[in-house]
């Protein structure tokens, strides 16, 4: 049974994959796929790419500060000499 698929493979991947699959969706080939050989499956349209999966860069922590004051009517923000 023909699929009718639009794949497209990264020109960069070096790989040389040789698997027979039999009774299987093509969904549950392609997460194979992308699990066994760390690939990244991207679908526009009707179109799938696949390619290298890049860990995304880590996101910073934020950090929250802590500001006290004497907070006699005066803003935190108001130098000595407004005191």
């Amino acid at each position: 049974m023909a699929n009718k698929l639009n794949i497209t493979v990264d020109p960069t991947l070096s790989l040389m994959v040789t698997n027979t699959f039999s009774d299987v969706s093509m969904r549950d080939v392609l997460v194979f796929l992308c699990r066994e050989y760390n690939l990244e499956v991207v679908i526009t349209g009707r179109i799938i790419s696949i390619g290298k999966y890049i860990v995304p860069r880590s996101i910073q922590e934020v950090k929250h500060l802590i500001i006290n004051w004497d907070s006699a009517g005066q803003s935190p923000f108001d130098g000595p000499e407004k005191r």
